[in-house]
């Protein structure tokens, strides 16, 4: 079937260059210029049809796409599709291959040529698109998602590859239904089959996804987002009549960072670059999208054992096994080339006996009149490329469902129908998955069948070994160019990507990108963090210690003595202690103190509660062994559990796995019982007190012996002995995990991070430049390592200079082509990055004499060294290194030394001792020009960080001492929170929508000259763009604000005529139609005047949607302002014109001048910041209006409401700040101290007296735990309506009775009692009176859901009705079920848990306030009037 070129393409002459879009079927223009762009109506857009001529026909807009031609700036160019072919027809729509496109270059309105790269690529045969149904329609396809999508009302849009493209029109407003094209990459095939007198169709559609998109050797494994390579949804669609069927597989590359560099001929070495942690975070992120996407999946793994393919297959199933979905999505294995060699895919059948129990679970979607069944799982197919050997699986696995597939539709035993489909289909198979390896690999799929087959794959695998060595590079840049939302501020863009989620960076327009950058400090906090780096020229060793030198290891370079990792002792308050002496420390009950050191053999002990210090006796607290604090409510679910309660301290005693066995003082009494590990964090990490290195870079110089053989190929063994080494060191007091490490020749760089940093690791990338002979050999060069931690970017660099006394210039060569060439993912250079540290062997020696420089190292005259020394110098004059810090150099120079010896060098060469050793670190400061860009100043050092330690090592076992340097840095982190208001209001006012407004002179003819006098009497808008026509003018403004205070001069009397300003042309005297602008469609005035006070409310105020998908399809218009009812009467003159200035005289008689109305005051857009928006913690959806305080006199704006956006799949990590140790204020201590002391003070660290008695003259024994009452029968559970796993409801749960704080005897009974005066006196222990045993509706921290009891269903009905799926848990020791952990957003940080609460609390009326293990008011019983006995 043939498609019309339906829309015909204008250049417009006058008044000023632009394109117009003519559809055939439509009244409508779509007018296109450099600035703007906005839909007219007929008559306003045939207006301009006269003045334009025509540049061709096309079927369709792609959209819009920036280019540039060498050193022209960029551009803005339309892309429309010229050419096509029909590739058949399923359901009722007609689906068609891209086979030519055009690019028209909105600002000269020509078509140019300097597209060519992506017209090979858009024309290489693999982008589809479907032709607009006729209306009617009943079977409708959307050829981006599958048809169990469809079905779903979901519209995912990771196959959408012109999303990106559409961006242009989406963010003006403009309705993309009959303009643009929705387009595929991939492979689709169609096959008519003939059903008795019925004509059926079957075809499959492979969609190839643009998250990860690359080729062979240049895009492989998982992305920090949990996006891989070459991932394909392939479905297999039968449909016969007005019915159909599906069937859905996926494939993709291993989820796990793994690449094989390097030149690929014949074998292929796999290599894994990253560390286990990366790699975790990144695996369970992609199995998460595959369970919110197709709620069950089976994982087959092709891998076969040989070579690099089993260790990563290892580590496939290694991770599978640690993810909490793995009984959920089972892990297959099937050696594929084992088990087929030879072409014996009948083996094909042993992996299905397999899957075929898993299949008839999963079942297929089905539409007939019979059957309405929903598909409930998908298999996921990988191997190496994800090509020959999953297309082979994949395609066995189709052909058997055909059975399954009709029997759906009611054909049932028909095995005559079953061989035709068979058939049809097997080679709609082989002709899509060619198509897919021809993107991917740039040849089609291998066969390896018979002999021709493999003479076929022969040739095709010479092919593929050129192409994707040597010719891939282009096409993986132009993929990224197609893809890829950039800025003409390169370095703009690059701060956006990290501080914006990935939906707001897409939305985002160069201007809100700015205000972003400039109102960070609104939305981000700094953070501390300690980097340490270190440098060591190895001389091609890995001797890690020395036999002459047994006491000399790596922890003398890395380990620091003046800053130890935290061995503090924690100990708690269990009783109360207060005293008048000034050097006591006051304790209230549950303190958590910090012990530094005993007194008086342990009698008295000396500590700190936050920022007090002091005294107190040993005998009132109890030593913490291991302490934890909770960081999330968890009920106890059964006899044996203990319950937690957030922010307090529980003392761990047994690790169990993901369970934990603790006891904690509570109410006076101590409990003990199990938790979820992942509810608790230990209590000395993340403390900024610790003076622990948060990150490791340590680089190497000739880590091998700088031979021609490993300058051609190096050996990898020393990197992982290395590796091995010094992950054990670093690890011994606290854990790190290894992020990466890269080796080139004998340049090698480790990075190491805390592991519990490790989940902000994200954008990790490497890069490698050789600067040896000319830069063709890699025995000198850099290793470089950029990545995004919390929102910072930082880049880590290794290097090794030309050696050489005199070789100045080379070296300072070296450096300029390593800073110049360093090039990382996403188009990040060196300079991009917030810190740059540098170390490295540089080379540069010191101007005098082997002499000179040996005397003045024995006199330490570092100062006459550092006036010589060549890098110093060269860094003075602007040659290398501008803008670095570097430490003050005040240690001996590190070369050139004999080995295992102090001496410098004996040997015939005699070379002059130098500091060739060298760390510098820069910190980028970015300030904004004139011309809306970012330029780079000059930075102070209090800026740049603070060096704390820089020296070098004694390690003798190489003739270069190490050097290492502290220095302690802030990073930004983003409260997601706060950074979704300021972006909320942001978009309020900058968004980049253009605002029509409509000047016309009711009932008569335009009037240019009036129309340009009224807009510049009033001031209306400065950035306008004016356009008339013969009923009226345009008038654009770039912002919604200025539209807003336009329409309300609508109606002013000016020079005699009224003059209306609106969003519609509705000039009547010329028989005006309505214009809709934008989508908004203009009522009449009689409709407007019947509108309801709250409607008029609603239109006057303005209503922004944000679009929820970026499929041109479901792009929602949102033009400000919306339609107003005209004025009843003449609307006010503003106080800003005399009336008589602003009325022209009139030659007609002069007539009795209406009253004069009250002024009203105009309203401008606010100088200061916008007023924050209320953004929930839920994903994004929409934009909402918002009202503005009189005070601010804002203009009646839509703000941003972003609570209901779905991000889930795009959002970044949630960041979790650190934490930090209790701090509170230092209590008072009361008038009438429990337990006073009438022993004499003793002398500072000298105790003359002995500790007083706890208040019991014998030490109580500890009560026995009681145990909590047992819930009711049927407990009234409330479950609320949740997004993912945020609630934001209460639910109910019971409370024991506060155990006392006085030691009972075993057989006390509890009568209650008049209270004695002493009693009156002391510190009330409750506040509340509630009936104990009752349950209580208490809330929940934000983002908790409460977990199931281990007897109940696994879904619940909620008090609403709704239903409610049971979470996965990890497993129990006992065979129960842990609550999984709460989204990260939901936690609180450490630091404000534990900030002192106000004096006037009733709980801080004692000595204390009770800072570790507050009482929620709501929990607590009134006990004051009761006596224990």
């Amino acid at each position: 079937m043939s498609l019309g070129r339906h829309l015909k393409v204008l250049k417009i002459q006058q008044p000023s260059l632009g394109v117009l879009l003519e559809h055939r079927n439509s009244r409508d223009f779509l007018w296109v210029e450099d600035s703007y762009s906005i839909i007219l109506d007929g008559q306003e857009g045939n207006e301009l049809k006269t003045n334009s001529s025509k540049l061709g026909d096309a079927y369709g807009c792609l959209g819009v796409i920036t280019l540039g031609r060498g050193s022209e700036a960029l551009s803005s160019h339309l892309i429309l599709v010229t050419g096509c072919r029909s590739v058949g027809r399923l359901l009722d729509s007609e689906i068609y291959r891209i086979t030519d496109v055009a690019f028209v270059s909105i600002k000269e309105a020509t078509i140019d040529t300097s597209g060519s790269d992506f017209k090979r690529l858009l024309c290489s045969g693999s982008f589809y698109f479907v032709a607009p149904n006729a209306e009617g329609s009943k079977n409708t396809l959307d050829i981006t998602c599958s048809l169990l999508s469809q079905s779903k009302g979901e519209k995912p849009t990771q196959f959408l590859w012109n999303r990106n493209l559409l961006t242009y029109f989406m963010l003006r407003g403009i309705e993309s239904k009959i303009w643009f094209l929705d387009i595929i990459c991939g492979g689709v095939e169609i096959r008519t089959i003939y059903v008795g007198a019925q004509q059926a169709r079957a075809g499959i559609i492979n969609r190839l996804s643009c998250e990860r998109v690359g080729t062979r050797y240049n895009v492989r494994g998982v992305d920090h987002s949990g996006n891989v390579a070459n991932y394909v949804e392939s479905e297999q669609i039968i449909s016969i009549g007005d019915y159909y069927t599906s069937f859905l597989q996926t494939r993709g590359s291993v989820p796990l960072f793994w690449e094989q560099p390097g030149l690929n001929v014949g074998s292929h070495k796999v290599k894994m670059p990253f560390g286990h942690e990366i790699c975790a975070e990144a695996f369970d992120r992609h199995v998460d999208k595959l369970h919110k996407t197709y709620s069950n999946c089976v994982l087959v793994n092709l891998l076969g054992s040989r070579e690099g393919e089993a260790s990563l297959s290892r580590a496939y199933q290694i991770h599978h096994d640690q993810n909490r979905y793995c009984k959920l999505m089972p892990l297959i294995e099937f050696d594929y080339h084992t088990e087929c060699r030879a072409g014996k895919f009948v083996n094909i059948s042993k992996l299905m006996d397999k899957l075929n129990p898993l299949l008839d679970k999963f079942g297929v979607l089905c539409v007939s009149e019979s059957n309405q069944a929903m598909q409930s799982g998908v298999l996921r197919v990988n191997c190496l490329d994800c090509l020959d050997r999953t297309n082979s699986v994949q395609s066995y696995v189709g052909l058997q469902m055909i059975s399954k597939q009709l029997e759906s539709l009611g054909y049932v035993d028909n095995t005559q129908l079953q061989a035709r489909f068979s058939e049809s289909l097997k080679s709609a198979w082989q002709v899509t998955g060619d198509l897919i390896s021809r993107m991917y690999a740039g040849t089609g799929a291998l066969e390896g069948k018979d002999k021709v087959g493999k003479l076929k794959d022969g040739a095709r695998s010479v092919s593929r070994a050129i192409q994707n060595n040597f010719l891939d590079q282009g096409k993986q840049d132009t993929m990224d160019k197609l893809l890829r939302v950039t800025f003409p501020d390169v370095e703009l863009s690059q701060i956006s990507r990290s501080l914006l989620d990935r939906q707001q960076y897409m939305m985002s327009s160069a201007s809100i990108s700015m205000k972003m950058f400039e109102k960070e400090a609104e939305y981000c906090e700094d953070l501390p963090l300690r980097v340490c780096v270190g440098t060591w020229n190895v001389n091609g060793g890995k001797m890690f210690r020395s036999i002459a030198y047994k006491d000399k290891t790596l922890k003398d370079w890395l380990i620091f003595d003046e800053n130890p990792v935290s061995t503090k002792s924690y100990y708690q308050a269990v009783y109360e202690y207060s005293s008048s002496e000034e050097s006591d420390l006051s304790l209230a009950l549950s303190d958590i103190v910090t012990v530094d050191y005993e007194l008086e053999g342990g009698d008295w002990l000396h500590g700190s509660i936050g920022d007090s210090e002091g005294i107190f006796p040993a005998a009132y607290v109890q030593q913490l062994l291991n302490p934890h604090v909770v960081d999330h409510d968890f009920p106890a679910q059964q006899d044996g559990d203990l319950e937690l309660r957030t922010n307090e301290v529980v003392d761990v005693t047994e690790e169990k796995g993901e369970w934990f066995h603790g006891k904690v003082l509570r109410d006076g009494e101590c409990q003990e019982g199990m938790f979820p590990a992942n509810f608790v964090t230990k209590m000395d990490e993340g403390s900024e007190e610790s003076g622990s290195v948060d990150i490791y870079a340590i680089g190497f110089e000739e880590m091998v012996e700088l031979n021609a053989g490993n300058i051609v190929n190096a050996s990898q063994a020393n990197q992982q002995a290395w590796a091995t080494e010094l992950q054990k060191t670093l690890s011994e007091k606290q854990e790190y995990v290894l992020v990466t490490s890269e080796q080139l020749v004998g340049v090698c760089l480790f990075l190491f991070v805390k592991k519990n940093l490790a989940a902000h690791v994200r954008e990790v990338s490497i890069s490698m430049i050789k600067t040896g002979m000319g830069g063709a050999a890699g025995n000198k060069g850099a290793v470089a390592i950029s990545l995004i931690l919390f929102n910072s970017s930082l880049c880590f660099v290794c290097s090794h200079f030309a050696a050489g006394q005199t070789q100045v210039q080379e070296r300072n060569n070296d450096f300029g082509e390593i800073s110049s060439r360093l090039g990382f993912a996403k188009g990040r250079a060196l300079f991009m990055h917030d810190y740059v540290f540098w170390c490295g062997d540089f080379n540069y020696r010191i101007d005098m004499t082997g002499d000179e420089v040996k005397q003045l190292v024995k006199e330490e005259n570092w100062e006459k060294l550092r006036e010589n020394d060549q890098l110093l110098v060269q860094k003075k004059m602007g040659n290398v290194f501008k803008g670095f810090m570097e430490g003050e150099v005040n240690f001996a120079p590190t070369y050139k030394y004999d080995l295992f010896s102090d001496d410098y060098d004996t040997s015939e060469k005699c070379r002059v001792p130098a500091w060739t050793d060298r760390i510098l670190w820069k910190r980028r400061k970015w300030l904004q020009d004139n011309d809306q860009s970012l330029v780079e100043i000059d930075t102070d050092p209090s800026f740049v960080g603070t060096l704390k330690h820089y020296n070098r090592a004694e390690l003798k076992t190489s003739d270069h001492r190490p050097v290492v340097a502290l220095i302690e840095i802030s990073i930004r982190a983003v409260d997601e929170t706060k950074r979704n208001n300021v972006f909320s209001d942001l978009w309020r006012y900058h968004q980049p929508s253009c605002c029509p407004v409509f000047v016309y002179i009711e009932g008569k003819p335009s009037n240019e000259a009036i129309f340009n006098k009224f807009l510049a009497t009033f001031d209306l808008g400065e950035d306008r763009i004016c356009r008339s026509f013969r009923s009226c003018m345009l008038v654009i403004y770039p912002e919604p604000w200025m539209a807003e205070e336009a329409l309300t001069f609508d109606g002013s009397m000016f020079e005699g005529v009224r003059i209306r300003v609106s969003n519609k042309n509705d000039n009547e005297s010329l028989e005006a139609d309505v214009v809709s602008l934008g989508g908004i469609s203009a009522k009449s005035d009689d409709s407007s005047s019947q509108l309801d006070e709250a409607e008029l409310d609603r239109l006057s105020n303005g209503h922004v949607t944000l679009p929820s998908s970026q499929s041109s399809d479901n792009i929602k218009s949102f033009l400000v302002p919306p339609p107003r009812p005209r004025p009843s009467s003449t609307p006010p003159i503003p106080n800003k014109l005399d009336p008589v200035e602003a009325i022209a005289p009139s030659s007609k008689a002069p007539k009795k001048a209406p009253p004069r109305p009250p002024a009203i005051k105009r309203n401008y857009p606010p100088t200061g910041p916008p007023q924050a928006s209320v953004c929930g913690e839920s994903p994004i959806s929409t934009f909402e209006p918002q009202d503005c305080s009189a005070a601010d006199e804002l203009p009646s704006q839509p703000a941003v409401d972003m609570t209901t956006w779905d991000l889930s799949s795009l959002d970044p990590p949630k960041i979790k700040p650190r934490k930090t140790l209790p701090k509170r204020r230092a209590p008072v201590p009361p008038s009438n101290p429990t337990q006073p002391s009438n022993n004499p003070r003793p002398a500072a660290r000298t105790i003359s007296r002995a500790a007083p008695p706890p208040p019991f003259a014998k030490a109580p024994s500890k009560p026995k735990p009681r145990q909590p009452p047992p819930l009711p029968a049927n407990p009234p559970v409330h479950y609320p309506m949740a997004t993912g796993n945020l609630l934001d409801d209460s639910y109910i749960c019971g409370i024991s009775m506060p155990p006392p704080l006085m030691p009972m005897q075993s057989s006390s009974v509890v009568t209650p009692l008049m209270p004695t005066s002493s009693e009156k006196n002391a510190r009330p222990l409750f506040s509340q009176s509630v009936e104990i045993g009752t349950s209580l509706m208490a809330p929940h921290p934000a983002g908790m859901a409460p977990p199931l009891l281990p007897s109940q269903p696994n879904t619940l009905a909620p008090s609403q009705g709704a239903t409610v799926s049971r979470p996965l848990m990890p497993t129990k020791p006992n065979g129960l079920a842990a609550p999984l952990i709460p989204e990260p957003a939901a936690v609180k940080p450490v630091s404000d848990v534990f900030s002192a609460p106000s004096q006037q609390d009733p709980w801080c009326s004692g000595a204390t306030s009770q800072t570790n293990n507050q009482i929620n008011k709501s929990f607590t019983t009134d006990f004051s009037d009761f006596k224990f006995q």
